[in-house]
């Protein structure tokens, strides 16, 4: 399996033990843009999809716990989705479309809310 995508299902059914332990889901290696298959995981608190080829979070289905999404280094074009996760503080969003947007910063805040406390690893004053 190592030059072939995993599925978002398979690539859950892998770390849901994990998950559970450490709260984090790695989707680094999922080659889909439709995350409505998850559902809601109650342990879920670090979602990353660095280098994957998502381009945007808009089926992710809310999560309660999550706080911290890191997107580096992918397709991602747009901040849909991102309103609907009570808990997020810590959007990492390097290198994609969306942060090469002018006033990109105060996009993601209006996206997000005030409970937003780091974008790209610099803290929001």
């Amino acid at each position: 399996m190592k030059n072939q995508k995993e599925t978002i299902s398979q690539a859950l059914q892998r770390q849901r033990r994990m998950m559970s332990l450490n709260g984090i889901l790695d989707f680094s290696n999922v080659s889909s843009n439709d995350f409505s298959t998850i559902g809601t995981q109650k342990a879920l608190k670090t979602l990353i999809f660095d280098g994957s080829s998502i381009s945007s979070l808009h089926t992710l289905p809310p999560q309660p716990s999550l706080s911290k999404i890191s997107a580096n280094n992918t397709s991602l074009n747009t901040l849909a989705g991102l309103a609907t996760q009570p808990k997020l503080s810590s959007v990492s969003f390097i290198n994609t479309p969306i942060s090469k947007v002018e006033n990109f910063r105060l996009s993601v805040l209006l996206a997000v809310g005030l409970r937003l406390s780091e974008i790209n690893g610099s803290r929001v004053t």
